[in-house]
């Protein structure tokens, strides 16, 4: 009888103790999520020249506890982002939203005001949520009509206001044309070494 009785406290303090690290890991353990079109998924280039996997490994070499997830696509538009991110926090714990999208709203002519009311859709369950959020703004060329340039500037300068952390364009970091791919729009392989040197420490702020 004894000896049952102490195999079994033997058994529960071995699972609480379980427990007890699983939840001091839980803890331990910060989830960036990259939420983006066709510039944050590394079109055009493989996935270990991307600037997302560049500042993984970076970024994990100096914390191991500290976890990326990509879920952007090419195409995808600001309407798309509440819903992806929706499903995402039902199915895992984020702590920081790297939000990147708005690019192919304008290249299809969607109104500055519903990219507004979506980026505010977005930012506002992450931070109903917790979660701290790094917002990529766009700058439109010059071969946009001034106004609506001026209007979607406008519209991410409004929801920056929001974020934790704001950075205006990421193209325009890249000012040479030996940074792009062929199209002019997508970052090439030192495009991408470039942004992910500009971007590891905002990255690492958002997750310290």
């Amino acid at each position: 009888m004894k000896s049952g009785m102490m195999k079994r406290s033997i058994l529960y303090f071995l699972i609480a103790t379980a427990l007890c690290f699983q939840t001091v890991f839980s803890q331990s353990t910060k989830t960036v999520l990259f939420l983006g079109d066709s510039l944050s998924s590394g079109y055009g280039v493989s996935e270990e020249d991307s600037f997302f996997d560049q500042i993984k490994k970076k970024l994990n070499s100096e914390n191991s506890k500290w976890a990326f997830v990509n879920i952007s696509q090419p195409g995808s538009t600001s309407s798309s982002g509440y819903d992806r991110l929706e499903f995402q926090l039902k199915h895992r714990s984020i702590d920081v939203l790297f939000l990147e999208l708005g690019g192919n709203d304008a290249l299809r002519g969607y109104s500055p005001k519903e990219l507004k009311k979506n980026l505010f859709k977005i930012i506002d369950e992450a931070k109903k949520k917790g979660l701290k959020v790094i917002l990529v703004g766009l700058a439109l060329p010059a071969n946009y009509e001034e106004a609506f340039r001026n209007a979607y500037e406008g519209a991410f300068e409004a929801a920056s206001r929001k974020a934790d952390i704001y950075i205006p364009s990421l193209l325009s970091i890249l000012k040479d044309r030996k940074y792009f791919q062929d199209d002019y729009i997508h970052p090439n392989e030192k495009g991408h070494q470039l942004l992910a040197q500009y971007l590891a420490p905002y990255i690492r702020k958002s997750l310290q």
